[in-house]
């Protein structure tokens, strides 16, 4: 039986996390935290404080900040429970490719990071009994007058696309509320 793919969207402080937070715990599975965001600066670790705070002490917390399919695929290679698999969040994962690999052309960001979520989706519907996903809408906003913050939001309106297609549950988040858009 192929896992579960559960697509968290929504806003900034639109009540995403705490949401996809919900599905984990009550999943019954043992719940997998794969952290995204790095901890650069005293906002940061503010934020990254708070998503710690918030979490179950009964958690697997991993911080990877890159190869997320590949810490996934370690873990559970040597696990034998149902595992809930919660990323949190595409939106990090985007940005740091781009900071970390300054050099590359938009095509070479797009090609790494469409083969990168696109190993993601076999590892999970394979490996992982239930993922939750989250990520930021970003069809919504304006257009940046920066080309890196334009290809940060098509890159992410890409990823967010193919991860939708192949999740069996979308929830979109607005003010905390929740509109299903996909079961």
């Amino acid at each position: 039986m192929a896992g579960k793919i559960s697509l968290v969207i929504g806003g900034i402080r639109s009540g995403k996390s705490n949401h996809a937070e919900l599905l984990a715990e009550t999943s019954g599975n043992q719940v997998i935290y794969l952290a995204t965001g790095k901890n650069i600066d005293e906002e940061m670790q503010k934020r990254i404080k708070v998503h710690k705070q918030r979490r179950p002490s009964n958690w697997i917390t991993f911080e990877e900040t890159l190869m997320i399919s590949d810490t996934i695929s370690e873990f559970a290679a040597t696990s034998d429970i149902p595992i809930t698999l919660l990323i949190e969040s595409l939106d990090f994962w985007i940005t740091n490719r781009l900071l970390d690999h300054p050099n590359s052309t938009y095509e070479e960001h797009e090609t790494w990071l469409t083969s990168h979520i696109t190993q993601l989706i076999q590892t999970c519907n394979q490996q992982i009994s239930n993922t939750i996903i989250v990520t930021s809408e970003v069809g919504t906003s304006l257009v940046s007058e920066h080309q890196l913050g334009r290809w940060f939001q098509d890159l992410l309106g890409t990823i967010n696309q193919i991860i939708s297609a192949s999740s069996d549950t979308v929830d979109y988040i607005v003010a905390g509320n929740v509109l299903n858009l996909k079961s």
